[in-house]
């Protein structure tokens, strides 16, 4: 009798004072023959949690990582913030009613900003400055002459040797994976301006990456703002001499011109910010940092620089290129609104033989169809400054592929992308009406000059044209420029007499 199962109405008495789960487990372990008679201890559900908080507690005592987590830490995969949504350090967030955590977070990274603003500014005042480079350079100069070296290369071991001659703020630069890196003849000499160039070349760097993290108060997101850049543009081009000595009011032109062709080159989605990393290593930084340090910088440095340095054919970063760019806005807005309507827009480079503008008409018609403007007082699209220096950027640069792209969304606005016979046939008309508006006497040749353009182009289909046949074919400036500007195809049908010296 003793091996008996009892019966559930026995047990059922003592199964009342028991939680749920318990009551289950017990009608499980009778259904399967097993004999599980609960004793008479008192379990209810504020026991059992009670009992599950304590276990909880223990796993997190054991548990390392939440020890070692400090009190503001923020998960990485977090929601986009709103950068405007705090002015400054001491401002009020624009949300409100926020959690404690989220106070948190926005402690957390305002202390960030303000670590990272003033690491910037402790390393500006140790970095390396062109003194440290010039008693460098005299180094070089003296352990050639004691050594007998060939002037102007050394060797591994002249390499180690100079390095512990160096000032104390270049010898972290000074690695063997630099000399490994750095361009060697058939015995294994690296040149001597080679080095120096790149130590100039990194101080200037590292100085516009701190100068630019300051200016972002310290922003970790890596990019700058079109905004926070023309900020910092106009205080550096305080400091240089030209705007000093001319008049104040130039930096605030200067700022805006530099920044619209930085944005131009360097932010090809127009998102409006530019990633911090890829504007201090790009050719037109460099160029303004010359530029802005010209009186010091050594004929050593523009010798190495020759490729970048006249890839700006128009010295965009010159203080003396804002202003002719900002009298020619002035001199097209005849209604002094500070904006540009599409005929204002037509006397663009007018001289005295072409007095209307180079410009086609269709070409210009295409560009306000295109060109998202605001609608002005005339009741039409109106250009302003910004709008006007992305076009004078694009068109002083048509050798570019970030030129030829601007050009093409003009060239080619039915979106079809291509360009067909009819359609460069038209845009010839256009240049022809352009000549003859000027009296200009000129034998129109059509199909000549269609299949001219095919010829210079070299496109891959024949019956039409492709950016990238304007690209690939190296000559894609100047086939643009000669289908959107008279005076260009002037100059281009006219070449050999202009060479010779001779008035077409």
């Amino acid at each position: 009798m003793s091996n008996r199962l009892p019966s559930l109405t026995k047990i059922a008495p003592k199964m009342k004072g028991m939680p749920g789960w318990a009551r289950r487990l017990d009608r499980f372990a009778l259904s399967k023959g097993v004999a599980r008679i609960p004793k008479d201890i008192p379990i209810d559900d504020a026991e059992v949690a009670k009992l599950e908080s304590s276990k909880s507690k223990a796993s997190e005592a054991k548990a390392g990582s939440k020890v070692v987590i400090p009190r503001f830490y923020v998960e990485r995969k977090r929601a986009k913030k709103n950068r405007n949504s705090e002015k400054d350090f001491g401002g009020e967030s624009s949300s409100s009613g926020s959690s404690g955590g989220h106070d948190n977070t926005n402690l957390q990274e305002k202390i960030m900003a303000v670590a990272r603003v003033d690491y910037a500014k402790r390393a500006l005042k140790v970095q390396a400055t062109e003194k440290d480079l010039e008693m460098f350079h005299g180094a070089i100069k003296a352990f050639s002459l004691q050594r007998g070296s060939p002037p102007g290369w050394l060797d591994y071991d002249d390499y180690c040797e100079l390095k512990l001659r160096a000032p104390s703020r270049l010898v972290p630069a000074l690695t063997t994976s630099l000399f490994l890196r750095l361009p060697k003849d058939n015995n294994g000499l690296v040149k001597v301006d080679a080095v120096l160039y790149y130590l100039s070349r990194l101080r200037e760097m590292k100085a516009g990456y701190l100068s630019l993290l300051a200016a972002t108060k310290g922003s970790e997101a890596g990019s700058i703002s079109g905004d926070d850049l023309r900020l910092w543009l106009h205080e550096e081009a305080k400091k240089m001499h030209e705007v000093k000595t001319k008049n104040i009011m130039l930096a605030k032109i200067y700022a805006q011109t530099s920044t619209r062709k930085l944005l131009f080159f360097l932010d090809p989605h127009r998102t409006g910010y530019i990633s911090v990393r890829r504007l201090i290593s790009s050719s037109h930084f460099t160029h303004f940092q010359q530029v802005q340090e010209r009186q010091r910088v050594d004929e050593m440095a523009r010798e190495y620089q020759v490729g970048s340095f006249n890839s700006d054919m128009t010295r965009w970063f010159e203080p003396k290129t804002s202003l002719k760019l900002y009298g020619v806005f002035l001199k097209m807005d005849s209604r002094n609104k500070g904006s540009l309507t599409e005929s204002d827009f037509r006397l663009w480079n007018k001289n005295g033989v072409w007095s209307r503008g180079p410009l086609t008409t269709q070409f210009v018609r295409n560009l306000w169809q295109v060109l998202d403007m605001p609608v002005g007082s005339s009741g039409t699209k109106e250009m302003d400054f910004d709008t006007y220096l992305e076009f004078a950027v694009a068109i002083s640069h048509l050798h570019t592929i970030e030129g030829m792209r601007y050009m093409w969304r003009v060239l080619d606005i039915e979106r079809f992308g291509f360009l067909a016979r009819f359609h460069i046939r038209g845009l010839m008309d256009s240049v022809m009406d352009r000549i003859r508006d000027h009296g200009k006497r000129f034998i129109e040749k059509k199909a000549g000059n269609v299949q001219e353009i095919f010829d210079m182009t070299r496109p891959k289909d024949a019956g039409k044209i492709e950016l990238k046949d304007l690209i690939s074919s190296q000559q894609g400036g100047l086939i643009i420029s000669i289908m959107i500007d008279a005076q260009r195809f002037w100059a281009h049908e006219h070449r050999e007499h202009i060479l010779a010296g001779q008035n077409p």
